[in-house]
C-alpha cells in the first residue's frame, strides 16, 4: 500500500498502445490508486475530459500509432495543466524525451524497459507533487475568495459616490454650455461683464473632461481590482482578433494627457487567439497600467512599445517599455498571487498573477524580461484560433503542473 495518504480517490491514467504494458501497469499500481488505461493518444483525450477533476497523474508510452505521447502530454498541458505527467520513452526517443522536459512539458521521462521500483518511486513523487499543489491551490482559491468579499464591499462603497461625482460633472457641463452663452449674449449687448477669455473657456472645458476621465479611471480600477479577484474565470470562450483587442484596450484606458503620446502599436502580423474578450482586455489593462507606473518620474521620456506577431505557428504580443525595471531579485515572484514590488501604493499583488492564470487557463504563458534602470518586457505567447472557433466554457482554474 502507498505510504502516501488518501490516495484510493485519485486517479493515474496510463497510455500505451501495447496491451500487455497496459495490463502491466494496471496490476502493479491497481492497489494503491484508481488506473484508467488508453491504446490511443485519442482515447487517452477522451478519459481525460471526462475524468480531469479526479485525474493526479498522466504516464504515456512516447511512440504510439498516428500520434505521440508528446502530442497527449502538450494537450494536457494546456487543456488540464494540473494533471502532473511523465513519458515513458525507449533509448532512441530519448532526445525529444528530454527536449519535453526541459520546456515543462513533462515532468519526468522514464526510460524503457522499466525497473519496476523506480517506476513506483517516481509515480509516488509525481503523486506526492500533485497533492503539494492542490493543496496549494487550494489555500490560494480561500484566499482569493475572501479576497473577492473584501473587494465586492469597498467596491459597492466606492461606486456610489463615483455615480455621484459622475453625475455632477455632467451637470455642471451642461450648465457650464448655458453660462458662457448668456455671457456671450451679455458682452454682445455690451453690458460691464468680467472677461473670460478663449483660453480660460478651453481650461474650464478641460477641467470637466478630466474629472469625467477620472471617473472613468476609478470605475475601470474598480472592474480590474473584482476581475483580478474573482474565484474563477469561467464563461464563454471566441476567437479574437489580438490587434483589435489591443487597439480597444489602448483606446478605453484612461491615461493622463502627459502619457496620452507615449503608447505605440507595430501589427508585424495579427493573429486570433480563443479567449474572453472582458477578461483578455483586462489583462492588457493591467499591463498598460503597469507599464505606465514604471515609466512615470523618470528623466527619459517614457515610452510603451506593443507589437504583434506570429513566431513559429504561435501568437507573440510584446509589451516593451523604457522605465524603471524589476530587480534580479524580485523577478523570481512577479508572477506570484499576492505578491508587489509597489510598497508605496496601494496595489494588491494580485494583478500580474491573474494575468497569469487566465493566460494558462487559455493555453497560452507569459513571461517577463527586464534591465533595471533600462527596460521591461512582457512576452505572451498564444496558440493561434481559427476565426470563429469557440468553446462553451473556459476551464476551472485550477493551476498549472509541470
Amino acid at each position: 500500500m502507498s505510504s502516501i495518504a488518501s490516495t484510493e480517490s485519485l486517479t493515474i491514467l496510463f497510455v500505451d498502445d501495447e496491451d500487455k504494458a497496459r495490463k502491466y501497469f494496471a496490476k502493479a499500481f491497481a492497489g494503491d490508486y484508481r488506473v484508467m488505461c488508453a491504446g490511443s493518444v485519442d482515447e487517452a483525450i477522451d478519459l481525460l475530459e471526462d475524468n480531469s477533476h479526479n485525474l493526479a497523474l498522466l504516464v504515456t508510452d512516447q511512440r504510439m500509432p498516428n500520434k505521440t505521447g508528446i502530442d497527449l502530454v502538450k494537450y494536457a498541458k494546456r487543456n488540464h495543466p494540473h494533471v502532473i505527467r511523465i513519458l515513458t520513452t525507449a533509448y532512441a526517443d530519448l532526445v525529444h524525451a528530454i527536449e519535453s522536459v526541459n520546456e515543462g512539458e513533462v515532468y519526468r521521462y522514464i526510460r524503457k524497459p522499466w525497473d519496476l521500483p523506480y517506476l513506483r518511486a517516481e509515480v509516488e513523487r509525481a503523486i506526492s507533487l500533485f497533492l503539494k499543489q492542490r493543496e496549494e491551490r487550494e489555500l490560494i482559491v480561500q484566499k482569493r475568495e475572501v479576497m473577492y468579499r473584501v473587494a465586492s464591499n469597498i467596491a459597492h462603497e466606492l461606486r456610489t459616490p463615483l455615480t455621484g461625482i459622475g453625475v455632477s460633472v455632467e451637470g455642471i457641463g451642461e450648465d457650464l454650455q448655458k453660462l458662457l452663452s448668456v455671457y456671450d449674449r451679455a458682452e454682445a449687448a455690451n453690458m460691464t461683464v468680467p472677461p473670460i477669455t478663449e483660453n480660460r473657456r478651453g481650461m474650464l472645458r478641460k477641467v470637466i473632461d478630466g474629472i469625467r476621465a477620472q471617473v472613468e479611471r476609478a470605475h475601470n480600477i474598480i472592474d480590474m481590482l473584482l476581475i483580478s479577484a474573482r474565484p474563477n474565470t469561467e464563461g464563454r470562450m471566441e476567437a479574437i482578433s489580438m490587434s483589435e483587442c489591443v487597439l480597444q484596450a489602448v483606446e478605453t484606458y484612461p491615461v493622463a494627457e502627459h502619457q496620452q503620446d507615449c503608447i505605440s502599436m507595430n501589427v508585424q502580423e495579427d493573429f486570433s487567439f480563443l479567449g474572453t474578450r472582458t477578461l483578455a482586455i483586462h489583462v492588457l489593462y493591467n499591463l498598460i497600467k503597469n507599464s505606465l507606473y514604471a515609466i512615470n518620474g523618470g528623466e527619459r521620456r517614457g515610452r510603451i512599445d506593443i507589437e504583434i506577431s506570429v513566431v513559429h505557428g504561435q501568437g507573440l504580443l510584446t509589451f516593451r517599455d523604457n522605465g524603471s525595471g524589476i530587480s534580479t531579485e524580485e523577478m523570481p515572484y512577479i508572477f506570484n498571487d499576492f505578491y508587489t514590488t509597489k510598497l508605496e501604493s496601494s496595489n494588491n499583488g494580485v494583478g500580474l498573477a491573474f494575468c497569469k492564470r487566465t493566460l494558462n487557463d487559455w493555453g497560452a504563458s507569459i513571461r517577463c524580461s527586464s534591465v533595471p534602470g533600462e527596460f521591461t518586457e512582457f512576452s505572451l505567447c498564444f496558440p493561434i484560433a481559427m476565426e470563429g472557433e469557440a468553446t462553451a466554457t473556459t476551464r476551472p482554474n485550477t493551476g498549472s503542473a509541470a
